[in-house]
């Protein structure tokens, strides 16, 4: 059975996972739909089981599907581990600095300057960018994996993030994301009591436990009673999951999905978030304070 199932159908599998839709998957990959709904039917036959729940609404993995998604990413994780080793022993003559930025933010909106810039000052120095959930940047500016993360303002209090070096380098508030349906769409702005009426989307505490505390904060600061429809496993799915009037979710607008179309972002008054970033110490990476010097 294993000798059945390639590689690119488990990556293929995680994609549309972390995505939450075939569409959105593929648009990332850079493959059709129609390849993609393929490979993962072909890796449903191969299991003799079904992994996703389909509906017109959504496409929710079983739990089947849970299951094999946290066992192998922690594989692929591992797997690409070795390649970045092996290219940095090959490398070894090259100055090299490691970003990782959260895949649920736009950089456009912040880093992509930086690193233009940066490149032009010191063009020594090799660049390479990768995007991880929220959990996957902490474990790999741990594990020295990468030099400089960046990521959402709420996570400068995260336990993960204790021993670092950390500054907040983008403001702006929290914004509530709706359908244009919503009865606080005609408002320009929101306060925290005006969402009582609505549902929240919120993201797994299992997965973003600093998001969750954010959001009791915000709650039990207004004395507010959060009804949550749906709790997703990544950011990147909220998105996906508005699907009555009043759903909401939060999120800033460094979000990936900000410039929605067919969405509307209110800013919600008295609130704060932005960008953090957070970098380890190292002193046989020079690129590392190069760039910290350079940002601030």
């Amino acid at each position: 059975m294993l000798s059945n199932i390639t590689l690119s159908q488990i990556y293929y599998f995680l994609q549309v996972i972390e995505s939450g839709s075939i569409s959105r998957a593929a648009d990332n990959l850079n493959i059709t739909q129609s390849t993609l709904s393929k490979s993962v039917i072909a890796l449903e036959q191969n299991l003799n089981m079904q992994l996703f729940i389909r509906n017109r609404k959504r496409l929710l993995p079983t739990e089947a599907g849970l299951y094999l998604y946290d066992n192998w990413k922690s594989l692929t994780e591992k797997l690409e581990r070795t390649i970045d080793d092996v290219r940095w022993i090959n490398n070894s003559t090259t100055e090299y600095l490691r970003i990782g930025t959260l895949d649920s933010h736009n950089p456009e909106g912040y880093l992509i300057d930086y690193l233009d810039a940066f490149s032009r000052k010191y063009p020594k120095y090799h660049i390479s960018i990768e995007s991880y959930s929220h959990s996957d940047l902490a474990k790999r500016l741990m594990a020295k994996e990468l030099d400089i993360v960046f990521t959402v303002k709420y996570e400068l209090d995260s336990e993960y993030y204790a021993p670092f070096n950390k500054k907040q380098i983008r403001a702006c508030p929290l914004e509530a994301c709706m359908r244009p349906t919503n009865t606080l769409a005609k408002k320009e702005s929101i306060k925290m009591e005006d969402i009582a009426c609505c549902n929240l989307i919120v993201v797994s505490r299992a997965q973003v436990p600093s998001y969750n505390r954010l959001i009791q904060m915000l709650c039990d600061t207004n004395n507010l009673h959060p009804k949550i429809q749906y709790s997703t496993i990544n950011a990147n799915s909220l998105i996906f999951n508005l699907r009555h009037d009043q759903d909401i979710f939060i999120c800033d607008r460094f979000y990936r999905d900000y410039n929605s179309e067919k969405l509307l972002f209110k800013p919600i008054e008295g609130t704060e978030s932005g960008v953090a970033m957070i970098w380890r110490e190292d002193e046989n990476v020079p690129a590392i304070k190069d760039f910290i010097s350079f940002v601030q």
